[in-house]
């Protein structure tokens, strides 16, 4: 079908279309029976599918396919095509060219009907756009459009190209490609734009740019196999251009300090610029940034600063290079990161601090902390996220440590390490000893506890502490700092008849206990048993000598004396005593013991003393109710009371006959009646008895009884 006469078809299907139904009378009858709404769409949609029909038969009579306009350096053009089916009618066809699409049109070469392609050599397409199509007899091909590429060199190395779209009545998005140097040797870009920019990378020369799109086709190819497309390529544009433009910036990845090394090494990402050739590493000094080092290479990204090791803080940046000596603007400054320590030799705890690694591409994420002690290899011994210090505990004071830092960013592909630092404790070992002189209870009733300690001896503080028995809790007594060698303790408020041991440690610097004493308690008196004739003492033994004392010593007061005299000194071995009381006449009876005898590894004579024990005794009258003078055993031979601790003040004992009358009479406690009366015996019977007598509360007291004199 002649296009013309399609084109007539097709707008007059198209108008039908878009005509209400009601125009037409014929449709008036298909009506009656369906809704006038319904039935209109339905029409519509029929109408549309024939027109869609009409089109695609009519675009499947085409014959003829482009599938080439180039345009060559000196503005001609060769186009390219083949046929689908036969070819157009006749022995030849006529190739008309236009520079404006709309026309006028004029013949350019008359072409055999079998030929698939031609060169316009007077083209000028060069210089604009050119629009072609064939003809023969009433048939014509579709028209098509050369690509034309414009270049506006704008200087600083810019070139702004800008193109036509050579198939914008039927697409208007094509994938251009942008050439420099011809088609296939350097790809620039490929873009759907009409236009772009493009930054020129030489430092003088003159370059060339050619523009090509390629559009595949679905209609079938000339031979099985071929996969036809259509190909544009656009005229070449040329220029003399030089680069003054700074190539990208490398970026710094990391700057890390390795002092087993001695250096600082340093690895940046390389820039994005083709025409990089090296790098430039500044460092801040003085107040301003100087040239360090120039590396040559684009693949060159890691430098070694060898003189600024010393586990300071040195700033860095890195500039590109491009073959033009063109260099970029500084980039991002990095800087070393130097680690701190603060020991702790008391608390085994060393705290790390280091100054914040600034951008690290990604961001500085997290951090691993590295000690080795002595000569040991490092091991990780903590982490943690986003922060600038670290806690080591639990470590060997006595052992010298080295830490360093490494910060990792965000995915851990780039990290850098801190400077090293060293950390020796140089805590002094606490050695020496102690000693207890002697723990001993004064007369207010008070342990006394006396120390000694060399003053040779390296220690911080004298601790004293208490315990209820050999294995019993410990409590905390006193601390005393250095002073001197002797130390004196008094303990009040105890019961000082109960067992009190005490020990002494020493501390260290650090006040770490490094040494105890055996434990030493008090030497502890009681009473065992009291009777009318004496009183049964027991003690404890004494150890803190380091050894047995020398002896022990007793002594008794009472309440008429004013201090204890001493008693008795026995042997070492002895502890018990029983004192007699015939003859004595005090009420209460106090006793204290003491172990003498001098320490074992101390130059001194110690006496320690123990509590005080109280014996009272009450005073007693016993009457007897017979005696007989003639008696063989001599208490018997005379009739007098048994008194014990009564006062002889107020004393008096009468007896009297069955008469009354008074045969004996006196005011003396140790006499009594011997059976006569007027120096005669008297006669053996019963006698009455009448004993006055006062107490120790001074209250007196009268008894009267009867007594049998037996002869």
């Amino acid at each position: 079908m002649h296009p013309r006469l399609f084109k007539i078809f097709f707008h007059f299907f198209l108008c039908i279309f878009s005509f209400p139904t009601q125009h037409f009378p014929f449709f008036s009858v298909i009506t009656r029976t369906s809704s006038e709404k319904t039935m209109g769409k339905n029409i519509r949609i029929g109408w549309l599918l024939c027109g869609f029909w009409l089109l695609a038969g009519t675009l499947c009579a085409q014959s003829l396919q482009w599938d080439m306009v180039a345009v060559g350096d000196s503005g001609c053009v060769t186009l390219g095509w083949f046929w689908r089916s036969a070819p157009a009618s006749g022995n030849s066809c006529v190739l008309y060219y236009a520079a404006r699409r709309e026309g006028p049109y004029a013949p350019v070469d008359t072409l055999a009907a079998s030929a698939t392609g031609t060169t316009h050599r007077k083209a000028g397409a060069a210089a604009g756009a050119r629009h072609y199509y064939l003809a023969a007899g009433g048939w014509r091909s579709d028209t098509i459009t050369t690509l034309y590429m414009g270049m506006e060199n704008i200087g600083g190395g810019v070139a702004n190209l800008a193109w036509n779209n050579p198939l914008q009545h039927i697409n208007n998005s094509l994938l251009y490609k942008l050439y420099r140097r011809g088609v296939g040797k350097d790809s620039v870009v490929s873009t759907t734009a009409n236009s772009y920019r493009d930054t020129v990378t030489v430092c003088g020369d003159t370059l060339e740019y050619v523009l090509a799109v390629e559009l595949l086709l679905a209609h079938p190819g000339p031979r099985p196999g071929y996969s036809p497309s259509l190909k544009f390529v656009s005229p070449v544009c040329r220029d003399y251009f030089s680069d003054f433009t700074a190539p990208d910036t490398a970026r710094l990845d990391s700057v890390s300090l390795v002092p087993e090394r001695n250096r600082c090494e340093m690895g940046w990402q390389p820039s994005k610029s083709k025409d990089v050739f090296g790098y430039i590493v500044y460092i801040y000094e003085d107040g301003i940034w100087k040239v360090m080092d120039t590396l040559h290479g684009a693949s060159n990204t890691f430098y070694a600063d060898t003189l600024h090791a010393d586990g300071s803080v040195h700033e860095y940046r890195i500039a590109s290079l491009d073959t033009c000596r063109n260099a970029s603007p500084l980039g991002e400054i990095h800087h070393t990161m130097v680690l701190s320590a603060a020991p702790n030799k008391c608390d085994s705890v060393v705290s790390l601090s280091w100054n914040a690694y600034a951008h690290m591409p990604g961001g500085a994420a997290s951090f691993e902390v590295f000690a080795r002690s002595g000569k040991d290899g490092f091991q990780c011994i903590g982490s943690g996220g986003k922060g600038y210090s670290f806690r080591c505990e639990g470590l060997d004071v006595m052992r010298p440590y080295t830490f360093y830092v490494r910060v990792w960013n965000a995915d851990r592909t780039i990290s850098a390490t801190s400077s090293m630092v060293e950390v020796d404790f140089h805590r002094k070992p606490g050695h020496g000893t102690a000693y207890i002189r002697s723990v001993s209870v004064s007369e207010d009733n008070e342990l006394e506890i006396m120390a000694f300690v060399n003053d040779t001896v390296d220690y911080r503080h004298l601790i004293l502490q208490r315990l209820s028995s050999h294995s019993g809790p410990v409590v905390w007594a006193d601390t005393l700092q250095k002073n001197g060698d002797t130390y004196r303790w008094r303990q009040s408020g105890l019961d000082v008849t109960a067992f009190h041991y005490y020990r002494l440690q020493l501390t260290d610097e650090c006040d770490f206990p490094f040494f105890a004493t055996p434990e030493v308690s008090n030497l502890v008196l009681s009473l065992e048993e009291a009777s009318m004739d004496e009183n049964r003492l027991s003690w404890s033994s004494y150890d803190g000598f380091g050894r047995q004392p020398d002896s022990y010593r007793l002594f008794r007061s009472s309440a008429s004396q004013s201090a204890f005299s001493l008693l008795d000194e026995l042997q070492p071995s002895t502890l018990r005593y029983s004192d007699p009381l015939a003859g004595l006449s005090a009420e209460e009876f106090l006793y204290r013991v003491s172990a003498t005898g001098g320490h074992a590894e101390l130059p001194f004579q110690e006496e320690c003393f123990s509590n005080t024990v109280s014996v009272s005794q009450q005073p007693t009258a016993y009457i007897p109710n017979s005696f007989i003078p003639e008696s063989e055993i001599v208490e018997n031979r005379v009739f007098k009371p048994v008194l014990q601790y009564v006062d002889e003040e107020g004393y008096l004992l009468t007896i009297f006959d069955r008469w009354g009358q008074v045969v004996f009479e006196t005011n003396r406690p140790d006499e009594g009646w011997d059976g006569t009366i007027k120096g005669l015996p008297a006669r053996m019977g019963v006698y009455v008895y009448q004993l006055t007598y006062r107490l120790n509360d001074k209250k007196s007291t009268t008894r009267r009884g009867m007594v049998n004199l037996i002869r």
